[in-house]
């Protein structure tokens, strides 16, 4: 079994501590979405993304190896293209890559 980094404990810990959020959206706070998302943003940028665009977050791990910035990063096609897929057929499979 391989051991998390603590910097991947402490992003998910927010959401993942309690064993009831598995199945809810859970609120993220303006720091901790600093932390886990944006930390290559300045605090103000950070701030800006967090307004325009937080939302609640799953309490289920997805897309494990990319940061949760995912549409900021190089490669956002390959997880598009596999939203787009899963969204035009749900039920061929399962977007859980972790």
């Amino acid at each position: 079994m391989r051991a998390l980094p603590f910097s991947e404990i402490k992003s998910t810990f927010p959401v993942l501590h309690n064993p009831a959020n598995r199945n809810r959206a859970v609120p993220i706070t303006e720091k901790d979405f600093h932390y886990a998302f944006t930390n290559n943003l300045t605090e103000e940028q950070s701030k800006a993304v967090y307004d325009r665009y937080v939302v609640p977050v799953s309490g289920r791990m997805l897309f494990q190896g990319r940061s949760h910035c995912t549409c900021g990063e190089d490669g956002w096609e390959e997880v598009a293209d596999l939203a787009l897929d899963w969204a035009l057929a749900p039920t061929s499979g399962d977007l859980d890559q972790g």
